[in-house]
């Protein structure tokens, strides 16, 4: 308490990354998602990992009041004025979620560091280590992530925003990370890392290409490139795997697209063999059921081949059907429950046209049970790869079968009375062949008009 106690009487004002949502004004679907009273609101970051949440329509209110600055004391008599309520009563009442709100920098200080902490530190035109800053191509609470050029050379930076002890592991994590995968062709080779005014940086190759979830948009129409995307992203996962590494954030956005695919953001990764350095992290949304048991245990669960397995197959599902395998409930204890216990929701019931192979593959890797999903992370890419390869000779066949139907088309047309071969042909030239072949082929498509063209 000792923290919120000195904020009591320092102008505090809302992060402005803060969205407050009225519950009854979210999309229906989402609406059922989440449990909430009438005139709940919905608490959520625009640039943190950070869980949304429900709180209630007081709360919200007094949230609203710190837009501009001011003082636990003054925002709690003004909240008090308009509910008409005791304002003592109402500061006791009210102290311990404030001092939540800002221990998670919900609310910062105002004019502080933290006030200005989600917004790009460099400008375009700084010199980092030699290279210049092109654009802000991402930034969080923790680091951010910048295009760079020298000379024509073009390459990625990641730098600390704050030389926290917490952050400093991380990056140096992803470092040793970088160099034991060593540009395996899966991920951005790494350039160099140092430090730059305190704050340490990495630098890795430019990935030219997309974000998975928007590679899989642009195929959403076609299975065959739809399967050889995900097919492809198992297969750098697995490769990971074969170098002893477990990336240990899955989510689309951590998955590029390009003439190849690679894998990014290795600051929560950590190897198969060796001591943890990194805190487990991620998004709830491709936690494997191990996690989940491990919360409600008191235990926690670390990153594992299994679990990695479980997360990238409830990644590709999403990339095909655009909707998670679960219809997940926003309450972080709910959500545990439907992934410990729900079973993933077939193809059809997302409105999706089946795809028995598929969804064969991706349901064995989310098994609940980790002895039942793929004995590794190459066998459920083989698995995926086996059904690429049968889509793309499938396509072929169809492929060359219409090629060979439209020729045939075309040849059958100038046999007929009027066509270029009708009328040039004499019986020397082996009409009667010709007619034994018309008759043939007026037999094997049923087609009357032949047959009167073979006579």
């Amino acid at each position: 308490m000792n923290r919120t106690q000195s904020d009591v009487t320092a102008p505090l004002v809302l992060q402005e990354d803060v969205v407050l949502v009225p519950c009854a004004e979210l999309d229906p679907k989402l609406r059922g998602q989440i449990s909430f009273e009438k005139g709940d609101f919905v608490l959520s970051h625009r640039r943190r990992r950070a869980r949304s949440k429900v709180i209630d329509g007081g709360t919200a209110a007094l949230l609203a009041l710190f837009r501009e600055p001011r003082t636990i004391v003054s925002a709690v008599i003004e909240n008090s004025r308009t509910l008409g309520a005791d304002p003592r009563a109402r500061f006791d009442e009210l102290l311990p979620p404030l001092a939540a709100f800002v221990e998670d920098h919900v609310l910062v200080q105002a004019g502080s560091a933290q006030q200005d902490a989600l917004r790009p530190r460099l400008d375009s035109g700084t010199r980092v280590a030699g290279w210049d800053v092109v654009r802000c191509v991402n930034f969080h609470i923790d680091t951010e992530v910048y295009e760079v050029r020298r000379e024509d050379r073009v390459a990625a930076l990641k730098i600390a925003r704050t030389a926290t002890a917490a952050v400093k592991a991380m990056l140096k994590n992803e470092v040793a990370v970088l160099q034991r995968l060593d540009g395996s062709g899966v991920t951005p080779p790494l350039i160099e890392s140092g430090v730059h005014e305190t704050r340490p940086y990495l630098l890795v190759d430019w990935i030219d290409g997309v974000d998975a979830g928007v590679a899989a948009a642009q195929r959403s129409n076609d299975r065959a490139s739809q399967i050889a995307l995900c097919a492809s992203i198992a297969a750098a996962y697995a490769e990971m795997h074969a170098r002893g590494v477990l990336h240990g954030d899955i989510h689309p956005r951590n998955v590029i697209a390009g003439p190849r695919v690679a894998l990014i953001d290795f600051s929560l990764s950590r190897f198969t063999r060796g001591r943890r350095i990194v805190l487990r992290g991620g998004i709830d949304l491709f936690y494997e059921p191990e996690y989940f048991a491990g919360l409600r245990a008191g235990t926690g669960m670390p990153s594992s081949p299994a679990g990695e397995q479980y997360g990238v197959a409830a990644l590709l599902y999403f990339l095909i059907a655009g909707r998670h395998y679960i219809e997940f409930r926003y309450d972080g204890d709910e959500m545990g429950q439907q992934v410990l216990h729900e079973p993933p929701l077939p193809f059809a019931a997302r409105g999706l046209a089946p795809w028995p192979e598929v969804e064969r593959v991706l349901f064995r890797a989310l098994e609940k049970d980790p002895a039942r999903r793929y004995p590794s992370m190459a066998e459920f890419a083989a698995a995926l790869a086996a059904v690429r390869d049968a889509a793309a000779q499938e396509t072929l066949a169809t492929s060359v079968s219409t090629d060979a139907n439209a020729l045939l088309d075309t040849t059958l047309r100038s046999f007929a009375r009027g066509g270029d071969v009708f009328q040039r042909a004499t019986i020397a030239e082996g009409c009667a062949g010709a007619a034994v072949g018309l008759l043939r082929i007026a037999e094997a498509r049923s087609d009357p008009a032949l047959l009167a063209l073979a006579d």
